[in-house]
Order: structure tokens, then C-alpha cells, then sequence
């Protein structure tokens, strides 16, 4: 339960504990990497990121999932070459066939 509805610490931990077999999952790990770029931690929020582009997205969500990696680097102070860069590879790992162990 958050404390405050800006608990950002208490969001990231609610959001990093749901599991990958909910429908939440997706918008779960966007409010992570939301909490994490507001904690100041934008690299950690990045990783989440291209995690979250090694599933199998359906395009409105992959849509959004560009969109929150716009903003991480955006909060990084990302060059836009090295952001057109970033892009370019998350919509290469998409296209990859996915495997779940």
C-alpha cells in the first residue's frame, strides 16, 4: 500500500512485484521505469525498458513503450543521435523471435 500518492519508492516496489503472466505486466513495468526516471535513476529505468521490448508487444503497448524510452532519455540528457540509436535497436530486438524459459 502507498503512503502518499507520491510514494514514488513505494509505486516501484508495487510495480517491480508484479508478475510477467499478468495482463498488468506491461503497464507495470512503464510505472517502473516511470518511478525509477522520477527517483532520478533513469539508467535502471532504461533497463527496464529494453527488457520490456524482448516480449512480445502488441503495437499499441510497444507504441507506448517507445514513448517512455523517449522520456528515460530525455531525463538522461541522450543526444537525439544516440536516442535515434536506442530506438533503432529496441525495434530490432522486437522483431526477433522471443523465447521464455
Amino acid at each position: 500500500r502507498l503512503e502518499t500518492r507520491d510514494d514514488v519508492t513505494g509505486a516501484r516496489a508495487a510495480f517491480a512485484g508484479i508478475s510477467p503472466a499478468s495482463p498488468d505486466w506491461v503497464d507495470a513495468r512503464l510505472a517502473l521505469a516511470d518511478a525509477l526516471t522520477r527517483e532520478k535513476r533513469p539508467s535502471l529505468a532504461r533497463v527496464v525498458l529494453k527488457d520490456l521490448f524482448r516480449d512480445d508487444l502488441p503495437p499499441h503497448d510497444l507504441h507506448l513503450a517507445r514513448l517512455a524510452l523517449v522520456s528515460v532519455l530525455e531525463a538522461q540528457i541522450i543526444t537525439p543521435v544516440t536516442a535515434a540509436k536506442e530506438l533503432r535497436q529496441a525495434s530490432r530486438i522486437t522483431s526477433m523471435p522471443r523465447t521464455r524459459g
